[in-house]
């Protein structure tokens, strides 16, 4: 017995001998390969990973983002994610021929994939999410029997998508969103037997979407968001897709009408179809789609009602239907679905009112968006038991009566947006009581209650809203009084808007703490007094107006340590001096000082006080400006030739000042310059004929009787000295009816011309200054020397320089008038 044990225990210990000093030599072979990779990265791995970690003095095993394998203790999984790693993948780890995961997402990796990777046939799992892999999918993928998952989203892949892919037996799941893939979809898309899920969002892939499908496949989600899809939604696919769970094609360019196959797939749970043009009615078969959790079919062009059979989805949590162009009521039984947590159906064309029992039916409503329809009446009071609420959009409505206190019952409120409706505040309570109410509501980030008739004081306990407002919004509620000085406390505000009210008193001193602020308008109020030094304090402000008050006093000179500033309006105030400080603020983009009561001193450039009727050339350093207007003002002394290097001026506004000299040839280097203004100055000599004064109209320039050559809009669109005849064709008309060309009365392209158009000659004498006509006995001569100068005048200034009359007619003509006048 023991010579016939003998050999057999011998030939064991020799096969375990053999085994173990192969697995040595294979787990060396493992060792080498990442020490080479190692050694590959070195100076690529900047927080020294891998240089301080993977040391022969311990185990491979044992290495960070190593994992062996029990038995034979070969390298099975390499996770390197998350370690910056800025660097191309070495052909060493194609080595690790027991690898099946490779994980290697969020790192800085670059170029291609080496073909060195395609003996690792025993891959499960390529995770290479987020790196900067660039090139094609290179084909020895196909090669991987075993691979299940090809994760490679947020990289630049391009070229189109493999057809190879979907010839994969083993692939469950294939993520290539967020690259650079373009072309047509594969036309074997849908005719893979292992494929559960397709991730191909934010490419740009485009034409239509494959019919060809397999029966019965086993896909679950398809994911085509982002790309440039065109055609419609391929009625056959949804025959063979009794699994799918997830259809997104949001944001594509889809059209037609939604194919009734859809609504077959009854374990749809998630339908994303917005942005696109789909078109027809919304099916009432999408009530068949029990299962559905979250629908979006906004920014489409459906027409016709919310089907009713909506209110089927007895799972739903989130109805999305911005955009959507549907009409009539919402249907009641929407209101029952106690699942929903987010309702957006804003901008439709649907009326009705909202049930009395909304907050009670729908116990987990977070968000509600119903803005700019025509939903009318009042707000239920039964919106308190939404306890969830966080967001409340009910803007640009018909809704009316007082704003409810309940509001401040909803302790999570977040967002309440009741702009542009009917609202109007407690006729018993002077003040507006709401915001007593929603001081309760700590955390309330945005509260907009603009253009709603209020006409309320602003109670002092606003300052006592929460600290994490930051965005009050109450312009054109026609409020009244002062504006509190405990407005300060809100230390969060970004945004304050009290334009276009009526508050009174002085600028609050206390808008200073506001630090974070960054757009301020307080316009068109009447305010009173200086603007306050603690303006300077919001070194965050971006825009700033306070246009259309009673502001007085010099402009502060600290403005210029706001250097977040780009739009500021000051316009239509009294102020009376302009520091030079202002002009340091070199990033302004628009700066409106019209109509103030500029004067004072002002140091310029070369260090001379010098009065503020002239302009600083150190505007000049304006050089982002789009828009100056000093118009209305008191200036005088040169345009400075400075101008020409504020390159960036899209509108210039001089008129109404006593300006003199030359209009400087410098501006004609201001190629986006669309609408300049120095009319009623003192201006002489030619005016500039290239850049863009070829565009400007001689309404540009009237009022300034020493400039000749003036540039009109013609129909041929050139520039010729026929301008001057045009001139004074525009200049009878303002001497014989004492109106401005700059008068408020014209808009846009009524102008004065188009005025005494209108009116001659029937309307003649309702234009004529009335100075001019005497007592009725000659009224008839008058009118009808009136009526040849308003015809003259309207032939002077046509709209074709070759149709009007030439200036020496003109002159005849008039010598005409005289005579028939003085007979």
């Amino acid at each position: 017995m023991k010579s016939l044990l003998y050999p057999t225990l011998l030939s064991l210990l020799r096969w375990h001998v053999a085994v173990v000093s192969a697995a040595m030599l294979n787990m060396a072979s493992d060792e080498s390969a990442l020490v080479a990779m190692r050694d590959h990265f070195n100076s690529l791995d900047p927080n020294n990973v891998l240089a301080s970690n993977w040391s022969s003095s311990t185990s491979v095993c044992n290495w960070i983002g190593v994992t062996c394998g029990s038995s034979h203790r070969r390298v099975t999984a390499l996770n390197l994610a998350y370690m910056a790693l800025d660097a191309t993948i070495p052909p060493h780890l194609g080595n690790l021929s027991f690898l099946s995961l490779l994980l290697l997402p969020n790192n800085s990796f670059h170029g291609t994939l080496p073909a060195d990777l395609a003996g690792l046939r025993r891959l499960t799992i390529i995770n290479f999410r987020f790196n900067k892999f660039t090139g094609s999918i290179p084909s020895w993928f196909e090669f991987l029997p075993k691979l299940e998952y090809l994760l490679l989203r947020g990289n630049s892949f391009s070229g189109t998508v493999p057809h190879f892919l979907f010839n994969m037996t083993s692939l469950q799941s294939l993520e290539l969103s967020e690259n650079k893939f373009w072309g047509p979809l594969p036309s074997n898309i849908f005719l893979s037997h292992s494929l559960q899920y397709v991730y191909l969002t934010h490419n740009q892939i485009s034409g239509a979407i494959p019919s060809a499908i397999i029966n019965s496949s086993l896909l679950q989600f398809i994911v085509l968001d982002y790309n440039n899809l065109s055609g419609q939604l391929p009625e056959l696919i949804f025959h063979h897709l009794p699994h799918l769970k997830g259809l997104y094609v949001y944001s594509n360019a889809l059209s037609g009408e939604l194919p009734r196959s859809l609504f077959d797939c009854k374990q749809l749970q998630f339908l994303s179809l917005s942005y696109n043009t789909f078109g027809g009615n919304i099916p009432s078969a999408m009530g068949n789609l029990t299962s559905l959790k979250e629908i979006y079919l906004g920014h489409n062009n459906f027409r016709g009602a919310i089907p009713n059979e909506i209110g089927n989805l007895r799972s739903l949590e989130i109805m999305n239907l911005p955009f959507a162009n549907v009409s009539g009521y919402i249907p009641p039984s929407i209101f029952n679905i106690s699942t929903l947590q987010e309702i957006d159906v804003t901008r439709n064309h649907l009326s009705g009112s909202l049930p009395a029992s909304l907050g009670s039916m729908l116990p987990k409503l977070v968000r509600l968006y119903m803005g700019i329809n025509y939903l009318s009446g009042r707000i239920p009071s039964s919106l308190y038991n939404a306890t969830m609420l966080n967001t409340i959009d009910l803007a640009y409505k018909s809704f009316s009566g007082y704003i409810p206190d309940i509001f401040g019952s909803l302790r999570s409120l977040q967002l309440l947006n009741l702009g542009a409706n009917n609202f109007t505040s407690d006729s018993s309570d002077s003040e507006l009581s709401i915001i007593n109410s929603l001081t309760n509501c700590r955390f309330l980030k945005n509260l907009i209650f603009s253009e709603n008739p209020l006409d309320s004081i602003l109670p002092i306990s606003v300052g006592n809203l929460s600290t994490s407002l930051v965005d009050l919004n109450l312009k054109s509620c026609s409020m009244r009084g002062t504006i509190p000085a405990s407005i300060g406390n809100l230390s969060s505000l970004i945004n304050l808007d009290l334009g276009d009210n009526n508050f009174v008193g002085t600028f609050p001193t206390s808008i200073g703490k506001l630090i974070k602020i960054q757009g301020l308008f307080l316009d068109d109020n009447q305010l009173e007094g200086f603007v306050p030094n603690q303006l300077c304090q919001l070194t965050s402000l971006y825009s700033f107006t306070v246009k259309s008050n009673k502001l007085s006093g010099p402009i502060p000179s600290c403005l210029s340590n706001l250097s977040s500033l780009r739009w500021l309006w000051l316009s239509s105030n009294k102020f009376n001096s302009i520091p030079s400080t202002l002009w340091g603020l070199s990033d302004l983009l628009l700066l409106d000082l019209s109509s103030n009561n500029l004067s004072g001193y002002l140091p310029l450039d070369s260090g001379n006080l010098k009065a503020i009727s002239s302009i600083p050339r150190s505007l000049s350093n304006l050089m982002n400006l789009v828009l100056l207007t000093l118009a209305r003002n008191k200036f005088e002394g040169p345009i400075p030739e400075s101008f020409g290097r504020m390159v960036s001026l899209e509108q210039l506004d001089l008129s109404e000042n006593n300006l003199s000299g030359v209009i400087p040839k410098t501006l004609e280097a201001l190629v986006y310059l669309k609408y300049f203004n120095v009319s009623h100055n003192k201006l002489k000599g030619k005016i500039p004929d290239g850049g863009p004064f070829a565009n400007f109209s001689a309404q540009s320039f009237m009022g300034n009787k020493g400039l000749c050559g003036a540039p009109q809009y013609g129909l041929e669109g050139r520039v010729s000295r026929q301008g001057d005849v045009y001139s004074y064709g525009i200049l009878l008309m303002e001497t014989f009816t004492q109106k401005k060309p700059t008068d408020e009365m014209f808009v846009g392209e009524f102008s004065i011309k188009e005025w005494v158009k209108m009116s001659c000659p029937d309307s003649l004498l309702d234009i004529i200054d009335a100075k001019l006509l005497v007592e009725e006995g000659e009224t008839d001569t008058k009118q009808d020397c009136l009526l040849s100068i308003m015809t003259l005048a309207l032939n002077c200034s046509a709209e074709s320089p070759g149709e009007r009359t030439r200036m020496k007619d003109a002159m005849n003509a008039l010598k005409k008038i005289k005579r028939l006048l003085l007979n």
